[in-house]
Parts: structure tokens; sequence; C-alpha cells
């Protein structure tokens, strides 16, 4: 922009008398207007019914020049400085005799149209004013402003105070002189006294990360002129419009830019959008409402538009909204780089009523027009007259058809009052997508998002703190019976907290947490950060071995753990014991905060291709900022009660912690090992009335089959994650529950989740879209050369945004291998994560994810670099080379995933029972790596095959025919065994099942197992659970466990 110094006021004399009486700056939006359109002009048009008396029309005119000195005002741009104000002086004679002196022409309809000189009015030279007559007798008055010199209220309000001085002349009885007003002068001091430090770091903040509406761009985009599509809103929609703010405790403009929004960013093809808000800036400025000028200023708002709910997009508006509201008199446009213009701009205007004037039965069916040129490419303009309760929609769209885009915009006003009688939250925000093609503004791929933490910067136990001292009474952990309240909770962590600061862990020290599930893990958590340090979760469920590899690899400088499972590892350096306690009494002072957002938050292991897994590096700025989305995506509030069953190793179980207790909601851990029994897994859900689940897709069909949502009439939604997600499965869960299915997507190294999409019945594909990006998260789809792709073209899945890692901890190397520059932004820094999954674009701009690059696969939830597994495996003595592959499953209900399986080739002779060499591997595998890591078949290779090169020839290992490589077929011995035979073959999708065949080989792994006890009839022997099932993993052994009386063993 041009800037300029605040107002200078300088004497009439000084620019030579008779010739200028003021000169002031011109307002920040003013220079923008100038800068898109030099030779832009404010038009208005009044026309009327009634006499065309042009000395009595001549003489209104005049006072009303005299009176508002904008009329009178030219925009200059001098050498030195930027564009100011040039307001000539008032005129001292009687208008009339000079500005009658030319006769008037007669028109091409027959009737007068007459030019009246601009001088003896007082207009400048650039101006211009012509009165039209038709030969029918309706009369016209046009008055043309050369410069960005009025809005859209001011040619309200100027059509009122002309026919009022015109009807006073038609009567003989001209109104008094009334004293003249300085409106634009007091706005232009206002805004420049309102360039405080504060005020100048609050929007500086809130540019940084910027929506598209909110990038500025050349001039030139916008400089092609056309005429936008007019709509007058139906006034029973109108009316409904006015209910919803009042229901949800807004005013209408911010519903109004709501809808805007989310159009936008549909548009778009991404969750978040901005624009520049046309803010009318009378009120902050101190303006007389009377005054005319152009009296607007810029203001930008940006936010995610991707929340389940109308009534979380307009209350995210309103909220953005007020938080700018102490700084609205701010030159925000001073603040954008030289030369640029907006990309989309959102204009509310409340038009004054309409004030019939004194004589007004003279002049009858009055009308007013406002021509004015676009600023930005897209510009929406709502004029609303309250009196009346019509709206009128006016949007422009460069280089195309802008009543595509009204379109869009009226159906979502109507949406958004759809359910205005009953209750808003219950109905979501155009779920439908805009088709693609003309309606894009932009390349979806490169769009920079916006970030409510950097309005709000704050730590994540901040962010509990805060909501602990808002609701200290409400519960915040139910763990079985026990309930913690907020208060009861941070009192707790303040305890904790201080105990690790006083054991001498420096801020930003790394903090093994090895707790098992439930409140104290909780507690030990929130401590960790509380006490500024970052936390290394240590799941009591993973393998020793693994858990000593993350804390030695780390580096942590502390064990916190409790007493029940405090000898399980090895650490060397100090240990401390959560409910170990001194004898003294505790004191409960809250630590220093020791932290900034910068800080990290935690450090979390993920599997790694070179057999080592790396440590993920994590700001709390990325965790609050998930951890905002969730709670509005999510629709979290106070009552709302979430499960925490993910393993607290894996990232998905961070929001389950973080999100309910930063607004409100509750906490509800699961005991461990009740995900692997549906029945303890539905008696949580149903007796703690649990709101929100997060399931992986595997569990997800096992709770599907079970019917167990049926019986859940508290569970609202259900969030999935982890696989893919077959539609079937989809399909098949909606048509069994009223809660909302969601299907999210991210790396661990993008926090969590970094995509999201609300799964539909009977949509089309296999598999459920993984959806559009989160708040703060940029997307990108690159080929080979790390460009853009088109849409629908398969491309890598480049990840960017406020919600990426610091990196892998001491991997230098590997940081910089995945942790790229992200050369599509253009901000210097900012960086990409490159996530080796491949996608594509569908029609409605959501992503679809087709596979990975290379060789990291999930399973059961568990990202798995088969590399790893390798190097477990070459560790065992016997083995002297291991490959393994991932292959989907590919027979029977339970398969929807991956597998593993293992070529081994022996050190000497292979051993002579294969049996148990595979228990012994399996054994060996289970002290190192996650039970889902261990591969479900091994194949005996005496030599690997190799390629030409030297390297193991993968693709042949894949083609290998794994069928039978099991152990001797042994038939069932008894009736019990031969129902459980039948039972389990049919859940495995195999042929026939031995009763010494091992049914992990075979495939039955947690979640399979589920399906396993539930269809494997016993008869009136035992039930059958999942934990049966997994720990006597033979048919055989099972019939003993479940037999009603003792059996005698076959001969």
């Amino acid at each position: 922009m041009m800037t300029q110094g605040p107002v200078v006021h300088r004497d009439a004399t000084a620019a030579g008398p008779g010739r200028i009486a003021d000169v002031f700056p011109l307002t920040a939006w003013q220079q923008a207007a100038l800068l898109a359109d030099p030779g832009r002009a404010s038009e208005v048009s009044v026309a009327f019914d009634g006499p065309c008396d042009r000395p009595a029309l001549v003489r209104a005119l005049a006072g009303l020049v005299g009176r508002h000195p904008v009329l009178r005002s030219t925009v200059h741009l001098p050498p030195s400085g930027g564009p100011v104000h040039l307001v000539h002086p008032a005129p001292t004679t009687d208008p009339a005799e000079p500005a009658l002196a030319g006769r008037p022409r007669t028109g091409t309809d027959g009737g007068e149209v007459a030019e009246l000189p601009t001088g003896p009015l007082g207009l400048p030279a650039a101006s211009r004013c012509t009165v039209r007559r038709t030969s029918g007798g309706r009369v016209t008055v046009s008055l043309r402003l050369a410069g960005p010199l009025l809005d859209r209220r001011s040619s309200a309000l100027l059509t009122t105070a002309l026919l009022r001085g015109y009807a006073a002349e038609l009567r003989g009885r001209p109104s008094a002189d009334a004293p003249p007003v300085t409106g634009m002068r007091d706005m232009v001091a206002a805004e420049w006294g309102a360039v405080t430090p504060e005020a100048t770091g609050y929007w500086r903040r809130t540019l940084e990360r910027v929506a598209d509406g909110l990038a500025w761009r050349s001039p030139d985009a916008a400089s092609a002129r056309g005429a936008p599509a007019v709509a007058a809103l139906p006034s029973d929609l109108a009316t409904r419009l006015g209910r919803t703010a009042q229901r949800a405790g807004t005013s209408r403009d911010a519903v109004l830019l709501a809808a805007y929004l989310r159009v936008l960013a549909l548009i778009g093809g991404t969750a978040t959008a901005g624009t520049w808000l046309l803010d009318d800036a009378r009120g902050p400025a101190g303006v007389d409402g009377g005054s005319l000028g152009d009296f607007r200023s810029l203001l930008p708002v940006s936010m995610c538009c991707d929340v389940p709910t109308w009534a979380s997009l307009v209350e995210r508006t309103d909220a953005a909204l007020a938080a700018h509201r102490p700084y609205r008199s701010f030159p925000v446009a001073e603040l954008v780089e030289t030369g640029l213009v907006p990309g989309a701009l959102f204009e509310y205007c409340e038009m004054p009523a309409a004030d019939r004037p004194p004589g007004g039965e003279l002049l009858d069916a009055v009308e007013h027009t406002y021509t004015e040129s676009p600023v930005a490419p897209l510009t929406l303009t709502v004029e609303d007259a309250a009196e009346t309760g019509g709206m009128t929609l006016r949007l422009f769209r460069h280089g195309g058809d802008p009543a595509e885009i009204l379109g869009y915009y009226l159906r979502a006003l109507t949406e958004i009052t759809a359910d205005v009688e009953g209750d808003p939250r219950t109905s979501a925000p155009l779920l439908g997508s805009v088709p693609p093609g003309p309606a894009s503004v932009r390349p979806a791929e490169s769009t920079p998002s916006s970030s409510a933490a950097a309005e709000d910067p704050a730590t994540l136990h901040g962010l509990i703190a805060r909501q602990a001292a808002r609701t200290p009474d409400a519960p915040a952990v139910i763990d079985g019976d026990t309930v913690v309240g907020y208060n009861e909770l941070y009192e707790r962590v303040t305890v904790l907290a201080d105990r690790i600061r006083t054991a001498g862990v420096a801020p930003q020290g790394l903090v093994g947490v090895h707790v098992p599930p439930g409140a104290d893990l909780v507690v030990a958590l929130v401590a960790v950060l509380a006490a500024g340090c970052a936390f290394l979760p240590l799941d009591v469920r993973y393998p020793r071995r693994r858990c000593e590899f993350a804390l030695g690899d780390a580096g942590a400088d502390l064990l916190l753990t409790r007493s029940d499972v405090a000898d399980r590892l090895d650490f060397t350096g100090p240990t401390m014991i959560l409910d170990r306690r001194g004898d003294g009494p505790e004191e409960r002072r809250p630590p220093l905060d020791r932290s900034s957002p910068e800080s990290p938050a935690y450090v979390l292991y993920t599997s790694g291709s070179t057999g080592r897994p790396k440590g993920v590096v994590m700001p709390h700025s990325a965790v609050v900022e998930q951890v905002r989305w969730a709670v509005e995506a999510f629709g979290l509030r106070p009552g709302d009660r979430v499960a925490q069953r993910t393993p607290v190793a894996f990232d998905a179980a961070l929001w389950e912690f973080f999100a309910p207790l930063s607004c409100g909601a509750a906490v509800v851990t699961v005991p461990a090992g009740a995900d692997r029994d549906i029945a303890a897994l539905e008696t949580v859900l149903t007796e703690r009335a649990v709101t929100v689940l997060q399931v992986v897709p595997s569990l997800l069909a096992v709770l599907a089959e079970s019917a167990t949502f049926t019986r859940c009439p508290e569970l609202r939604l259900v969030c999935c994650g982890g696989e893919a997600l077959p539609q079937r499965l989809a399909d098949a869960v909606i048509g069994h529950t009223e809660a909302a299915l969601l299907n999210l997507y991210g790396p661990t190294e993008a926090c969590v989740d970094a995509t999201w999409w609300r799964a539909e019945a009977g949509a089309r594909g296999t598999t459920v879209p993984i959806g559009h990006p989160v708040t703060g998260v940029r997307l990108y789809l690159l080929d080979e050369l790390g460009q853009p792709v088109p849409p629908g073209t398969p491309g890598e899945l480049f990840i960017g945004g406020a919600q990426l890692a610091w990196g892998y901890r001491g991997r230098p190397a590997e940081t910089a291998e995945r942790f790229v520059p992200d050369h599509l932004s253009g901000r210097p820094g900012d960086r990409l994560y490159r996530t080796g999954d491949r996608a594509r674009r569908l029609p409605g701009a959501e992503l679809e994810f087709l596979n990975r690059t290379d060789d990291q696969v999930k399973v059961r939830g568990v990202r798995t670099e088969p590399g790893e597994v390798e190097a477990a495996l070459t560790d065992h003595p016997r083995v002297r080379h291991a490959a393994v592959v991932p292959q989907r499953e590919g027979a029977g209900e339970a398969s929807d995933g991956m597998t593993l399986t293992a070529f081994v080739s022996w050190v000497g002779d292979p051993p002579g029972q294969h049996e148990e060499a595979v228990a012994e591997l399996r054994d060996h595998l289970r002290g190192r790596v996650p039970e889902a890591m261990v591969p479900t078949a091994f194949i005996a290779l005496a030599e690997p095959p190799l390629l030409p090169n030297g390297k193991l020839d993968r693709r042949r290992l894949r083609s290998t025919d794994i069928t039978g490589a099991g152990e001797r077929y042994r038939p069932p011995a008894d009736p019990v065994e031969e129902r459980l035979a039948s039972g389990f073959a049919g859940s495995l999708g195999v042929d026939e099942v031995g009763r010494t065949d091992d049914l992990v080989w075979l495939g039955a792994r947690p979640l399979h197992a589920l399906r396993l006890a539930g269809r494997a009839d016993p008869g009136n022997g035992a039930p059958l659970s999942a934990a049966r099932v997994l720990g006597r993993p033979t048919v055989a052994q099972l019939a003993e466990a479940v037999a009603p009386e003792p059996r005698r063993a076959p001969s």
C-alpha cells in the first residue's frame, strides 16, 4: 500500500486563497480502492415522479454541496507522499442563475437532459451533475464524483438530504443553513489515532497466516469490468435469517458472512476460507451519522469453515468479529505489500431509513442507485433495508458468471435457516459439494490456511487450566466408578508438576510416562506439560524393549511411572513413582509456566524404515491447533463424554485426552483389554453415557456386526481413522446409528488429523474419502518434479501449515529427507512434510487416499515399516536373513486390512519342527514390536530371491503362494472341538481349522478375535472372550478351557 503519515492540518490560505479549503490524506481503504482502479468514481442517481423545477433543484444541490466537504473534494497525488483530499471552497453566491445559463437538450426519448455547470454548485471540475426529465414526467438527478469518495450508505443519506432540500425549495420554505460537517477528516484522524503497538501487533499476527480470499494480488486481476448478479432475498428467508441471528445471539451480518465464507471454502476446495470485510467505521471513528463520505475500513476474516454445524460456523464468525472489534479503526490495509489489491470482499450495508421529506406528496416513486467499480475479483455486497425487511444481494465476479456463485450463496442462506425453529446444531453446513470447473477461483493445492492459534497463542496445559477455572466442579475424568472434577484434576496436576520441577528436570526436558490407562495417566501427561517439559508416552501394553529403546534413543531426563509397573522397564536415569509421595504436607503451588507455544509438547515414536523407530517432536502450537480444530469440528461441549481407548503411544490418543479437557467435556477412560471384549467395551459406552468414540475401521466393523451402536443411545459421533474406511462398512454403520461418522486421516508428523470427511450412506466409491484439510493445514498433491497435479490425477500428498512437527529427535538426515522446503507457499521458511501417501482429488475437491509410495503400511491401525520387523527378526541368533512383505487379506469377513508375511533363511540347517520354530520367532518378536506387527505367516527359504543387482526381489516374494504354509492339519477330536473349529473357519474365511492350528497364524488378531469369540459357539460351556481366543490360540486349548466337564484326551 501507499503509506503516509497522520493528518496534518493546513490553513486554507496555504494552498492559495479561494482555491483549496482543506487538505488531508486518504484512508487506507480509499488508497486500496484507488489502486485497484485509478479512474474510480462514485455515482449516485436519484429518480422520482414530480415537478422538475431546475432553479429549486440547483439551490437544493448547492446547499448539500456546501454542507458536505466531501462533495467538493478531489483526489490528488502530490509529487511526494500519498494521495490526499483536496477540499474546494463552498459557493458564496446564489448558484441558480449561472447554473441555468445553458439550455437543456432533447433526449432520445423526447424528454430533456441538462448538464449543470459544476462551478456554481461548488462541485470540482472533475465532477458531473446531470438532470434528466422523461416525456412521462420522471426526473432523474445523477451526480458523479471523481475518486473513492462515497460509500453505499452515504448515497442513501445523500438521496434523502437532496429530496428534503428540493421539497423545501418547492414549497418556498428553504431550510436554514446547517453547520458544515467534517466527517472524512475525522475518519482519517481516528484511523491514524488507532495505530498503537498493541493494535499493530494484533493485526500483524492475524495476517501472518491468511486464507486465499485474504491474499492480495496484482490489480490487473480485478481490472475487468462486468455487471454484478443481483438478487432480492425473499422476504420469508430474510425474516428467518433475522430469527436465526437472534437465536444464535449474534447479528445478521455475522450470519451472512458465515455463509459467504463457507461458499468461498467450497469453491476453493479447502476447509479454510478468508475474505476482507468492508466495515462501516462511522461508529468507531466517532463520525456524525449524517455525514457523507467513504467511511469504510478493511478487516480480514479467516477461519476453518468445515465444521459440523451451521451454529458452530456462526459462533466462530461472531467470535472473530468480536476479537477484531477493539481494533476496528486501525488502517489494516497499510500492512499489506504495496501494489496489491484484496482477493475477496464482503460488504454488509445497513441502509438508513427512508425519511420522507416535508412536501413529499409532490415527489413520488423515489428510487436511488449507487455505482462503484469493484476492487476485488470476488465481491459480495448485501444491502439490508432494515425498515422494510428487504435485502438485496450483489455479487461481482471477475472472469466468470457471478450468478453461479450467487446461487450457491442463496443455497447456503436457505440451509443456514432451515432448522431455525428447531436446534440449529442438528444441521450440517453445505454437506454437498460445488461442481468443479468455472466455479473454482484458484488452484486448491496451494492455499495457505488460517490459524485460530495465531489469534490466541496458548500452551496445551494452558487451555486446560483455563477450563478448570471456568468449570471447577464439572467432571473432567471418569475412570470406572471414580469421577475426578476439573478442580481436583488440576490440583493433582499442580502437585505432580511441582515434584517434577523440583526433581531437577530442566525446562523443555523430556519425561517418559509409563502409567496404565486411567485418571493417573491423564494427571501424569498434563503435569509433565505444566512443569514445562515434554512427555514421551510409553504404553504399558507395548513390548518392554520397544519402550526401553525409546527412552534411550530420546535421551529422557526422567521416567514417571506407577508402582504396579515400575519394575517393568530397565531405565538407568532417575525414576519418579507417581503414587509414592513424601511424608510431609504437599504444597499446591502452581509451578511457573516455563513453556511457550513453540516449546515441545511431546516426543512420539513411529515405525522406522531403517529398523529404528523415530521420535517425532511436536510443539505446543501444533497440538493446540489440532485440539481447537477438534473441539469445533466435533462440536465438543460441556456435557460431552469422550471415550479414551486408543493406546497412549499412538498420536490418535492425544485429542481423546486434550480436546475434551480444553472445553469442559469429560474423558471416559476405557480399561486395558476392554477393546478385546465387545461386551466390556459396550458396558463402558452405555454405563458411562459416552457421546464421542474413536475406533479403527476393523473394530468399527466388529461393533457394527454386533449391533453395539443400537444399544448406545447417547453416542452422537464416531470418529474413524488409522486405515482406509470401506464405503460398505460406512453404509452398515450409518444404517444402525444416529451418530455421525467421520473419516480422519493424518500422519504422526502432522499432529494427528490433517484431513476429515463426514461419511454419507450410499456414496460412490469403494472407500470413504479422506476429505478436506483441517484448520491451519495446507495440502498439495505433487508429481515427481514437485509440481501440482491436475484434479483427478494421482499425486504424492504433501502437508504444510501450523500442525507440522519440528522433525525427528536426533535424526537430522531423516528430518531433512521428509521435511522439505515449501516452494509453493511463497513464504520463506515454510516447510512441507512428504507423507509418502498417494491420493487424488475427486470432482467435489475432496481427497481420496490411494496407496503408499514406499513399503510403509497400516496393519490394524499401526503404522508399520516392514524394515523394522525385518531388523527385529534378524536379531534372532538363528536367523540369517529375513524379509517381511505386506499382503492384503483376501478371504473371509475379517479381510479388510493388511497382514505381514515373513520369509526367513536360517543359520545352518533349518529346525526340524516348523511349528516350534515359528512359535519361537513369534515369542522373539513380541518382546520387540507391537502385537500388530508380528507377521501372520512365516515361510522358510533356503536362499532369498535376488535381483541382478544383488538386491532382494520383493516382487517375487509378494507373488509367493503362502497357502498351506502352516503346520500339518490335525482334525478336531470331539464335538466341542468340531463346533469351535467350524465357527473359527467361518470367521477366518478358511476351508478348515485343525485342532492344533495356531489361530493367530491363521489371522486371528485382537479385533478378529472379537468375531471369533462371538461366532464359535462352545455349546453349554463357559462363554468365549477375545482374551481367551488370543490366550489359548488353538482349538484344542480352547476346548479344554470351555468344556462343561473334563474331556478325555484323544489317543
